[in-house]
């Protein structure tokens, strides 16, 4: 393993200096198609169609009326009834969105998660504490088809199942005699476990799976051959219950990543800025399909949080003086090498996705591989709630502005055009504050397009969801 890390380490800068005496494939060659790996991927999702709705409109903070209602600081006073009439209804309609994150990254679903440990004050009169809300509330959330199940928040990067067993206390023995922590846990689990499109192998910031946290919630369980209780014995047989319902789910994802080959691919993968060009193309291609073949994860997140995608994506780390349109086409290259195994194009570094670095980068041919891939959000949004098209718009002033542009265009019937930036700023108000300032043809098909949704809405008004 640390020879092959060795070769590599000392190849680069070898290549650097040296004066290739065989001629290199131009950067404007058509991307080759690389040997793909099988790999199971999450099932497509049914996107919510939220044009203009009340119920997406974000606050400062990001959150969303659905937001508030599963951290618990909306409709306080309404009934689970009531609640889950105008939670339908809003789904019925196509209005909310419930994959939104807040400026933590957090969806409505990572807040459900422990709302739904909340319990009624203490009563002197009962044994155990019962729970406030039934399951069926968080179960409403995660039935609905546009619901994904995957999305990690910007700092833990914990999806809503990896969440739950996160939390210290869900396992806790001083907490079960008052509140039947374990029922309600395996409950949870039930209930996240009905979709079939999670991802159980990806690691949180402390490089951890889901199967990684119960076991080490498995071992630390101690039983005492002295103490007669039955509450270590069934907090243990809970979470095996809970491990075999994961096992039995989908086994074939449940594998473990090689963390060695991991962070050597991470490191090469940082030199890729250093000066490389389309040279380099074979040696690092050859690499990174035997880092897959030997376990690395084309997911993997580093410390900085930067997948290996988004170290393509991402032009800052580039040496001055590159030849940048080689350095581009070898980004390229690799980029369709690592998508063809496994990478999630939708990943983001503090709500930064690949099309946002990308953009940015004057790198049109990564520009459009990410734009073919069906699977693309274009609607995921970084810490202050802009899309990767807002900040296009708000700050890329280029040669390539008119080609992202059209490329950008293309994809039009996938861009929720009335979602809102924290500022309350959708997608035309964005592009009327910086038509004067770019004065581009490109701009009036943008503004055209627009104006004809939003008259389009004033006569097919969609249903609002009740104010909070």
């Amino acid at each position: 393993m640390k020879n092959r890390w060795l070769v590599m380490a000392c190849a680069l800068p070898f290549l650097v200096a040296c004066d290739h005496q065989s001629s290199t494939t131009s950067a404007s060659n058509t991307i080759e198609t690389q040997p793909q790996t099988v790999i199971s991927t999450p099932s497509k999702k049914r996107t919510a169609n939220t044009t203009k709705c009340d119920w997406n409109d974000q606050d400062s903070y990001g959150q969303t009326l659905l937001h508030k209602i599963y951290n618990g600081t909306a409709w306080t006073e309404k009934s689970f009834d009531e609640k889950r009439a105008l939670l339908s209804e809003g789904f019925k309609n196509g209005c909310i969105d419930p994959n939104l994150q807040d400026d933590m990254g957090y969806t409505a679903a990572h807040y459900a998660i422990r709302l739904m440990y909340d319990v009624i004050p203490y009563d002197p009169n009962l044994d155990n504490r019962p729970f406030i809300h039934p399951i069926e509330f968080l179960d409403i959330l995660i039935s609905q088809p546009s619901f994904n199940p995957n999305i990690r928040d910007y700092y833990y990067r914990r999806s809503p199942l990896m969440q739950l067993f996160s939390y210290n206390d869900i396992f806790d023995i001083d907490i079960l005699n008052k509140t039947n922590n374990l029922t309600r846990t395996k409950e949870i689990a039930s209930t996240l476990l009905k979709r079939d499109d999670i991802i159980f192998n990806w690691q949180d910031g402390e490089h951890v799976t889901i199967l990684q946290s119960i076991n080490e919630a498995i071992d630390s369980v101690h039983i005492n051959p002295c103490n007669y209780s039955n509450e270590p014995h069934q907090r243990l047989n809970t979470m095996k219950e809970i491990k075999e319902m994961i096992e039995a789910k989908n086994r074939n994802l449940i594998y473990p990543y090689n963390n060695n080959e991991n962070w050597e691919l991470h490191g090469i993968f940082l030199e890729i800025g250093f000066n490389s060009d389309l040279s380099y193309f074979e040696l690092l291609n050859n690499y990174l399909l035997e880092s897959f073949v030997l376990g690395a994860d084309p997911n993997f997140l580093s410390d900085d949080q930067y997948t290996l995608l988004t170290i393509l994506a991402d032009i800052n780390n580039r040496y001055h003086g590159a030849d940048v349109e080689s350095n581009n086409a070898l980004r390229t290259k690799l980029a369709m090498t690592i998508i063809q195994h496994g990478a999630d194009v939708n990943i983001s570094t503090e709500g930064r996705t690949p099309l946002h670095f990308a953009l940015g980068s004057n790198n049109v041919g990564l520009v459009k591989l990410l734009l073919t891939r069906k699977e693309l959000n274009l609607n995921l949004q970084d810490r202050e709630g802009n899309t990767a098209i807002m900040n296009f718009f708000k700050y890329h002033d280029d040669d390539t502005f008119e080609e992202q542009s059209r490329l950008l265009f293309e994809r039009r019937n996938d861009i929720n055009w009335y979602q809102k930036n924290y500022n309350g700023e959708n997608l035309h108000a964005v592009l009327n504050k910086v038509v004067t300032k770019y004065n581009r043809e490109s701009m009036n098909i943008w503004l055209e397009e627009s104006l004809r949704l939003i008259n389009y809405d004033t006569n097919h008004a969609n249903t609002a969801a009740p104010n909070p």
